[in-house]
Order: C-alpha cells, then structure tokens, then sequence
C-alpha cells in the first residue's frame, strides 16, 4: 500500500494526499473501528504533506530506499522515506545550501510498531535517521 501511495505522488508530482474512509468499506479501517495497516500508511502521507506544500526533487543515493519532500508554507520541510529493504538503513538528511535541519516532530511506522516515535541525530548540517527493515518513516524538519 505504501508503494501505491508513492508513485502516485512521486509521478504525478502531487502535493496533497486525501482519503475518505466509510467504515468498514475500504482498506483503512474494519468495520469494528479497528485501525488496518493501510490505515497507517495513509497516516503517513497526509498528517505530513501540507496544504499548500510544494514537491521537491530528491535522491536517497540507496536504491533500497524511496524518498519524497516537500517544502511548506511556512519554510519548514516534510521528508517521507520508505525502507524497502529487509534490513535496517542509515540515512544523512542534508538541507540546501548546507543549512543545518531540526527535527520538529516525525513518526514511523514498521511492520511490528505502527506508530513510533522518530528521534534524529544532528550530524554534518544535517540529520541523521535510522530507517527500520521494510518502514515508512515520514519527519517535519527545519532549516536553522
């Protein structure tokens, strides 16, 4: 589910993921109120990208890893990063210009803990995140 919602945000450049949910009728949530996996990935997409954000360029430089960033309104940046791999990843988030990044709040979500709570190591201007086998991993960063 998480590679759908990724291509169609990464090809068609889109800047703002919705879904409806009707109880029961569809894949986000059974009809006892019960949160599905999906449900968490969607919660990865659309708590993060902003309205009004624009979709920046970006590269991993791991292929195992997909990436996608945004610029909001308000100058802070969104980075969702999927690990597709069946091991851990490190990565460096680095800013433009060699700006430092903050991390304000970020949430990640694996196979065994949906919703954990992101920490970031400030490294080189830039943020360091460790990125769970087969994890989405979505941060709302700062510029300093």
């Amino acid at each position: 589910y998480a590679m759908s919602a990724y291509r169609a945000i990464a090809w068609s450049r889109a800047t703002r993921i919705y879904h409806w949910t009707i109880l029961g009728h569809d894949g986000a949530v059974s009809p006892s109120g019960e949160r599905l996996p999906s449900y968490h990935v969607l919660r990865q997409f659309s708590n993060f990208i902003a309205d009004g954000a624009r979709h920046l360029e970006t590269a991993s430089g791991d292929s195992a890893v997909l990436s996608l960033a945004f610029s909001r309104p308000e100058g802070d940046f969104t980075v969702i990063l999927i690990n597709t791999a069946d091991s851990s990843r490190s990565m460096l988030l680095r800013g433009v210009a060699s700006t430092s990044l903050s991390l304000t709040n970020g949430l990640q979500t694996t196979e065994s803990d949906p919703s954990q709570t992101v920490s970031g190591t400030a490294e080189d201007n830039g943020l360091r995140l460790e990125l769970p086998s087969q994890s989405i991993t979505s941060v709302h960063v700062s510029s300093e």
